[in-house]
């Protein structure tokens, strides 16, 4: 392994870029940070949140923009080749936790502890619809499937949300874990969640039916889950556990 400075503080999320060119590092400085893939030497840096929480950084589906999302209330948008700033999200009341791009790139959805998703144009930066009455509590994730068709949230209700990205209804809700869930992932194939709680559970549901399939439970994580990704090939889920480990599972 390799390690990449270049940090000033705590990193608190990471993303590659999907051309696999780029990563990208948010940080409790108040900056991202932009790495070469290959090289692991800095490219840039995104400056501009007014609060060091950076809490996000994401990758739009053709690797050209970065949207980063902060404690500040909002989110920005980079251009990644010259890491310079395109625009802002304005709006959110409370700190703004997490971003995605539409896999077309039209669109940006943002969650934040003032228990809405937004969904903003990703050309103009403007605000074109916000939930009501989606979440009791903060929403902590927001991610598009595959198809761009559905967006998935992660709450501190206890909850994870399917929700219809063109009309913002909700097509179901996720009930089950016992304490906060801290992050919801689609797999590529749209046909599986799996959602990671405080509870130290990571749960699978199926995507069609919405029914529970199972539970990688307290057996196995010994604190909570903070995040969980399904592997492109769909073959494995790797779970982020706060004692520090990464843990790597077969699926189906």
């Amino acid at each position: 392994y390799a390690t990449v400075e270049g940090f000033d503080m705590f990193t608190r999320f990471v993303s590659f870029s999907p051309d696999q060119k780029w990563f990208a590092g948010a940080a409790f400085d108040g900056k991202a940070r932009l790495y070469d893939a290959e090289t692991r030497e800095l490219h840039g840096v995104f400056e501009g949140h007014t609060n060091n929480y950076v809490n996000c950084v994401r990758f739009s589906f053709d690797s050209k923009r970065v949207v980063t999302t902060s404690d500040d209330k909002t989110a920005r948008v980079y251009d990644v080749a010259k890491s310079q700033h395109l625009g802002t999200l304005e709006g959110h009341t409370n700190a703004v936790n997490a971003a995605a791009f539409s896999p077309d790139g039209s669109r940006i959805a943002t969650c934040s502890g003032d228990r809405t998703v937004r969904v903003w144009d990703a050309s103009t930066f403007e605000q074109l619809a916000i939930t009501t009455d989606l979440h009791s509590y903060y929403i902590l994730s927001v991610d598009y499937s595959t198809s761009g068709k559905f967006l998935l949230t992660a709450s501190c209700d206890k909850t994870s949300k399917v929700i219809d990205a063109a009309t913002l209804q909700v097509r179901a809700t996720l009930e089950g874990h016992s304490s906060y869930v801290n992050y919801a992932a689609w797999s590529a194939d749209e046909l599986w969640i799996a959602t990671a709680s405080d509870d130290r559970t990571v749960k699978i549901w199926n995507a069609q039916t919405y029914e529970l399939r199972d539970t990688l439970g307290a057996d196995v994580h010994p604190k909570p889950v903070r995040s969980v990704e399904f592997a492109a090939n769909g073959k494995s889920i790797v779970t982020a556990c706060g004692d520090g480990n990464v843990r790597v599972f077969e699926f189906p």
